[in-house]
């Protein structure tokens, strides 16, 4: 009788002992439960929604002859410059791997297109010359009779900004690599100054006059295209921006000096 009570007591305590760690399986499987859900969850948010940012190097457009320089004269009118980029990127779908359908993602971005300092010699436009006798002609990049009339320095500079909403088509090449393709709307800004510096007198004034024009800061409207290739959180990437010149519409408003340019740059999705 003793031992079958003591087999009792014992069995009883091994049901008491395992009674006490239901309690503590329950909260750590609850806890593991709760983890892998955040960090499912976690993930789905890193897939669709990100911030990327990148720098390179920019080369503008020039507008072209007879816009702050003439190009049969001397002028020194440099197009390369640093250029950075920031934004965030929604993916809408993602891509199969390996696969000829793509993904799509849409980028909302901020881009530095470079500062740009230009100084040229510039001879009076033909039109100056009614009787055709003078003045710089774009077709023969030279003065006509080799009269210039009044020449002057002009010394310019100017800034590009723009704000893009971009539709990308990309494609998952598996292992980590991706190449895409992107084009959409953008607002750029061109803010642009230039001083003329009248060399010797003349119609616009004795030597040394000095006459200042600008280009507002007003926002126009352009587009972006580009493409990138990626292996994980970074790329390698190029844009180009449409950014054709324009008035602001005031008197002493004058378009900026170009009409586009192209950017490469590095960059890295966060």
């Amino acid at each position: 009788m003793k031992t079958i009570q003591s087999c009792r007591v014992r069995h009883s305590g091994r049901v008491a002992v395992r009674a006490e760690r239901k309690p503590g399986r329950a909260w750590r499987t609850a806890a593991v439960a709760a983890t892998l859900g955040c960090a499912a969850v976690s993930a789905h948010a890193e897939s669709f929604f990100s911030i990327e940012a990148g720098l390179g190097a920019s080369r503008a457009i020039r507008a072209g002859d007879m816009q702050y320089f003439d190009e049969g004269l001397p002028h020194k009118t440099p197009v390369d410059s640093f250029a950075a980029r920031a934004g965030i990127a929604v993916n809408l779908i993602d891509a199969p791997v390996r696969s000829w359908v793509p993904g799509m993602r849409l980028h909302l971005t901020y881009s530095y297109w470079g500062k740009l300092n230009w100084t040229a010699t510039v001879a009076q436009d033909s039109g100056n010359f009614p009787q055709g006798n003078g003045g710089y002609s774009a077709a023969t990049k030279s003065c006509i009779d080799n009269n210039c009339g009044q020449m002057r320095t002009f010394n310019s500079s100017g800034v590009t900004h723009s704000i893009s909403l971009a539709a990308e088509a990309f494609w998952n090449l598996g292992n980590d690599w991706e190449v895409g393709l992107s084009a959409g709307p953008a607002i750029y800004f061109g803010p642009w100054r230039s001083t003329y510096i009248a060399n010797e007198d003349g119609v616009f004034g004795p030597a040394g006059s000095a006459e200042q024009v600008s280009h507002r800061i007003v926002p126009h409207l352009g587009a972006v295209a580009g493409f990138s290739v990626s292996k994980g959180a970074f790329s390698l990437g190029y844009s180009y921006l449409y950014a054709p010149p324009h008035f602001a519409g005031t008197g002493d408003d004058v378009p900026s000096g170009i009409k586009g340019a192209h950017m490469v740059y590095l960059g890295y999705r966060f």
